[in-house]
């Protein structure tokens, strides 16, 4: 609707509908096919049922428009020799980023709330549906206003703010707390804020992951924008995987975040954290970091201990900002029941997160 009060012809099923009651005379699957085969510019609404149909992987009978849509958007794409002009996932929620079929990830989507006026523009042509402003080799000179939603954490909230902008005096970020301190939650948090300028390249790697590596690596260069180097690299170590996303982040030179998270738990992959990435950073002003850990590298003697800021040490937090977190979303929260399960949880952030948090914030 919101498209349409753009004064843009948007074609849907439901507005169909809204015309033809009795639906289509050529069937659902006949007017998909022929409605994509046409269309100027498509609009995919991401979903897990979607990316099924795309894949091929739908359970049989459903999704039979879909599907027929999928075939022919792959089509045009490929007659276009992947240069792909017509097509954008558009998202409501962003861990749908997670599902997006390999073959479209390396193009960019949309999040349907932060992103409309940029929806606009790329449907109407009136900016190319890339990276918008700033320039893409360049971070904003003026900080981001962030829409920051956990308890606590107001020095993290500072100096990741001036972390984002081109004459920070820093690109390290330290931040080290015991457990139960929100360490983890923190850096998600961040990766989430980080999403929100498409302009941004940022990825997140849980340096704990262990048994489940494979998917690690996928979801840490997910929206690094560097797909190329990830499937040449597949066959690979982590190692060599790492250090060829590194490559080629380092050489297009555009405005990189990479948090790492539990540090002090990552053995090799510390390693590599300590002698590649911190290394580039002197000769990196397009890149910024987030360490994070109850143990976090040591900048003292390091060639990049002039542009880490001084390390963040988390505290356990007070009833009291666990009280005015859960005033936001729960009116009727007393002071006494927040003291209660304060005492219970002893302070643990994660506890009190997924219990005075709404649904859909944990």
């Amino acid at each position: 609707m919101r498209l349409r009060a753009k004064g843009l012809e948007v074609v849907l099923d439901q507005f169909y509908l809204d015309q033809h009651p009795g639906g289509p005379d050529e069937g659902w699957l006949g007017w998909s096919y022929s409605e994509v085969a046409k269309a100027d510019k498509i609009l995919i609404v991401g979903s897990p049922g979607w990316y099924r149909c795309y894949d091929g992987t739908e359970v049989p009978g459903s999704g039979l428009g879909a599907a027929a849509e999928t075939r022919v958007i792959a089509q045009r794409i490929y007659n276009e020799s992947d240069v792909n002009r017509i097509v954008r996932i558009v998202l409501f929620d962003s861990a749908a980023r997670l599902g997006i079929p390999p073959d479209l990830q390396p193009y960019y989507s949309f999040h349907a709330a932060d992103d409309f006026d940029s929806i606009v523009e790329w449907v109407t042509g009136t900016l190319p549906a890339t990276i918008p402003a700033p320039l893409l080799n360049d971070w904003p000179a003026t900080p981001p206003v962030l829409d920051w939603q956990p308890a606590g954490g107001g020095p993290v909230r500072e100096a990741f703010t001036q972390l984002l902008t081109r004459d920070t005096p820093h690109r390290v970020l330290l931040i080290s707390g015991g457990s139960g301190t929100g360490k983890s939650h923190l850096t998600r948090i961040l990766l989430g804020l980080a999403l929100r300028y498409p302009w941004l390249a940022c990825g997140r790697f849980d340096l704990k992951s262990g048994a489940d590596l494979e998917g690690e690596f996928a979801r840490f260069t997910l929206d690094l924008r560097v797909n190329e180097a990830v499937h040449t690299t597949a066959r690979q170590g982590f190692r060599d995987r790492l250090d060829a996303i590194l490559s080629a982040l380092r050489k297009r030179g555009e405005p990189t975040l990479l948090l790492f998270d539990t540090f002090e738990q990552g053995g090799e992959w510390a390693r590599w954290v300590e002698e590649h990435t911190l290394l580039a950073i002197p000769r990196a002003p397009w890149l910024r970091l987030v360490v994070a850990g109850q143990q976090v590298p040591d900048p003292i003697g390091t060639a990049w201990a002039s542009y880490a800021a001084p390390v963040i040490q988390l505290q356990p937090l007070g009833w009291e900002p666990w009280y005015d977190y859960g005033k936001r979303y729960r009116p009727d929260l007393t002071p006494e029941f927040v003291q209660q399960v304060h005492a219970l949880s002893h302070g643990n952030h994660s506890l009190l997160g997924q219990l005075l948090a709404p649904h859909g914030l944990h």
